[in-house]
């Protein structure tokens, strides 16, 4: 599964369902700011982390819109995909 952290676009595997789910609403989050540019919905998820066990570091999520923005512009991401192709 593809987490927007901090900095960067990971693919991470093994996250808990708890985690996964987490990462699913903070990514229609993240395409609710990118389509209309309300950043409201991002801000419930400001200081939120997924990991932190069985190998996985902690991880916070991404909030600030200005690499949102720059990761949208460049394409490092599809909020439309969030699992990674194989």
């Amino acid at each position: 599964m593809r987490v927007i952290i901090t900095n960067d676009v990971l693919s991470v595997d093994g996250l808990r369902w708890s985690d996964r789910s987490m990462v699913g609403s903070h990514w229609n989050a993240v395409g609710r700011y990118l389509d209309t540019g309300d950043a409201g919905a991002l801000q419930g998820f400001e200081g939120a982390t997924v990991g932190g066990y069985d190998g996985i570091p902690v991880l916070e999520l991404e909030t600030r819109r200005d690499p949102i923005d720059d990761y949208a512009l460049i394409g490092v991401f599809n909020v439309d995909s969030i699992y990674e192709k194989e």
